[in-house]
């Protein structure tokens, strides 16, 4: 017997969770005060709640919270964060209906629609074999941009209105419908629903994303010789003459503006203080795309990932919750360092070597300086001076935090 969506939904909760867990925050709690670490305590319980809830019709959305994070030196801005539940029976719908939009691929998206190219790859490799293969063949100037408060700008009667000619079960779309109507509790305490937009933490957005951009995609495709290669609200376009990445420039403002979208003007400079709508020739200056710079036919992770990753390992290792538990630390930055490495680490494809030694090392020194400082606190010294380097060695590989090229 073919099981209906809604049945499709139920049945992936615990794959969902499964992929959720791996979730490298899993200390963020949403208005009801659960994490992913809290939920996997009794967590077959904590499913098999959703899943009734779900079979009885009696499920609902919570209101997303308000959060800042620092993005800056000198500035903040603002996400919400769902409760682990929603996010749980979230990835289980998107699972349940990703099938049913295949035909919104444009081939130009390289995000959660994308398709394996000719040699199998998908997603995020794929989009830099594209790149990296046009600049080969001679698609040397880049129109690089992003889209301004693209999430934020989403129409959602227009996005639910495609959605609703592709699920055929009302009871799944009326949980998308929640999604898509979500409520914030503002970091006041007021209560806020958006009169436009789609939430950036669900995973439903980057495939509601995808959707709306479809017709976009499409058009950028009829422009002539070009490559266009988008991810979510980033695109790059590369041309083979500078006149024909101007002229594509003004062609993709013009499409955005019919869906009410728009980029920052040509060398503007944007209220972060960065430029981020350039045309640039790819052989003398440099562009970044999805965390790796693009430099002369060099591929590198960017200095901005760089940065944001080593950031996140000092507030891992100095300002963890768990700040006497060593162990837990250390697991907790190695188990990141090991996400980062599989991220940006593509052989055959780019070579990033070299950059992912050096956060292999900044991680080290940090656990390294996080251990004095611990011992010290409680034996008042640095009990590592007077060790010669062959004991300190034996003594860092014991507790982990020696890293080899």
């Amino acid at each position: 017997m073919k099981k209906d969506l809604y049945t499709k939904v139920i049945g992936k909760i615990t794959r969902a969770w499964t992929e959720l867990s791996r979730h490298p925050k899993k200390r963020t709690e949403g208005i009801d005060f659960e994490s992913i670490n809290s939920f996997s305590v009794n967590s077959g319980k904590k499913l098999r709640k959703i899943r009734k809830d779900l079979r009885n019709n009696s499920f609902h959305f919570d209101a997303l919270k308000e959060v800042s994070i620092k993005k800056g030196e000198n500035s903040t801005r603002e996400v919400l964060i769902p409760t682990t539940k929603d996010r749980i029976v979230s990835r289980a719908i998107l699972e349940a209906i990703r099938p049913k939009f295949k035909q919104f691929n444009s081939g130009c998206d390289y995000s959660i629609c994308s398709i394996p190219d000719s040699e199998g790859v998908i997603g995020v490799p794929s989009a830099i074999r594209k790149i990296k293969e046009s600049i080969k063949d001679g698609y040397i100037w880049v129109f690089e941009t992003d889209i301004k408060s693209f999430f934020d700008s989403i129409p959602k009667q227009e996005i639910l209105k495609i959605i609703e000619r592709q699920v055929n079960d009302s009871r799944v779309f009326e949980l998308i419908k929640q999604i898509v109507k979500f409520e914030i509790i503002k970091k006041s305490g007021a209560s806020q629903i958006p009169d436009e937009g789609i939430a950036q933490g669900s995973s439903l957005s980057p495939l509601l994303a995808s959707i709306y951009l479809y017709n976009f995609d499409e058009g950028v495709k009829k422009i002539g010789d070009v490559k266009f290669i988008r991810y979510v609200d980033d695109l790059v376009v590369l041309c083979k003459t500078e006149d024909v990445a101007k002229d594509t420039y003004s062609h993709v403002e013009k499409e955005l503006k019919l869906l009410g979208l728009s980029i920052h003007k040509l060398n503007a400079i944007s209220g972060s203080g960065k430029i981020k709508t350039r045309i640039i020739n790819s052989k003398s200056a440099q562009f970044e795309f999805l965390g790796l710079s693009f430099s002369n036919g060099k591929i590198d992770i960017s200095r901005k990932k760089k940065e944001e990753f080593e950031k996140d390992m000092e507030e891992t290792i100095f300002q963890n919750h768990h700040k006497d538990d060593y162990l837990s630390i250390a697991k907790e930055a190695t188990r990141k360092l090991e996400g980062f490495i599989k991220q940006y680490s593509k052989s055959g494809l780019y070579n990033t070597n070299d950059s992912i030694f050096s956060m292999k090392v900044k991680t080290q020194n940090l656990l390294k300086m996080y251990y004095i400082k611990k011992m010290k606190s409680i034996f008042g010294r640095d009990i590592t001076k007077g060790l010669s380097k062959e004991k300190e060695e034996a003594l860092y590989v014991f507790l982990g935090i020696s890293l080899k090229k």
